[in-house]
């Protein structure tokens, strides 16, 4: 009898235990940190007191997750992506900022590429400031000065502001 009463209290005591509960899961969550444990909160406990911070960081977690994966690539593309899938995301201002600074520095590496007086120009009218703006400038002049050397028309546009 005290074996059959003793197997009765380990079995309910290890069914208690397997029985999980909101908060137990709750911490299980937030010890894994990740979105798919505070999803999967929310899927066992939609109305629970932790549902609305579950749900903030399930957003979080996941807009810092496309930010890191749209860095590691540094790609035009990979910050575009970023964009459509985290519109509100904390990190849109930097992704517009990257995609600027990436195509701006491709359109400076074809102008010098090409080292023609049109490409440069073209640079420069576009990207009139800035590093790369008084690079080309300084190519420019050494292009122009080379074309003018046989008669050719070159113009080297003038810093705005001054």
């Amino acid at each position: 009898m005290k074996i059959l009463i003793r197997s009765l209290c380990l079995l309910t005591a290890a069914t208690l235990l397997a029985c999980s509960s909101p908060a137990a899961d709750w911490n299980e969550a937030t010890s894994q940190g990740t979105a798919a444990a505070y999803q999967a909160f929310l899927t066992k406990y939609p109305n629970d007191p932790h549902a609305a911070e579950a749900r903030q960081r399930v957003q979080t977690t996941q807009d810092g997750e496309a930010w890191i994966s749209a860095q590691t690539s540094n790609s035009v593309v990979s910050y575009q992506q970023y964009l459509a899938a985290e519109p509100h995301g904390a990190m849109v201002q930097q992704a517009h900022n990257q995609i600027t600074a990436l195509q701006r520095a491709a359109a400076w590496q074809d102008a010098k590429n090409a080292g023609t007086a049109p490409a440069l120009q073209a640079f420069l009218q576009k990207y009139p400031e800035g590093a790369e703006a008084d690079q080309a400038r300084t190519q420019l002049v050494a292009v122009c000065a080379t074309m003018k050397k046989s008669h050719q028309r070159c113009e080297v546009p003038k810093l705005t502001g001054t």
